[in-house]
């Protein structure tokens, strides 16, 4: 949970850099270090030509899977 949303393996997030540039990834699982901080395993979804403007919204058909 992070502010007040649960999340869940296999679930689309966005991710925003300092620059306000917005990034796709998918959830592939959760990790709870010796801390207990927990912390998202992601892999990268890389847009195609065919991809809308990140800003304007997600269209899944037009995503590569990336790196992890």
């Amino acid at each position: 949970m992070f502010q007040g949303q649960y999340f869940s393996k296999g679930d689309i997030i966005s991710v925003v850099d300092i620059d306000g540039g917005v990034y796709y990834a998918q959830l592939r699982g959760f990790l709870t270090d010796q801390y207990c901080e927990k912390s998202g395993v992601i892999t990268w979804l890389l847009p195609t030509t065919n991809s809308p403007p990140p800003e304007a919204g997600f269209d899944p058909a037009t995503y590569v899977i990336g790196p992890e």
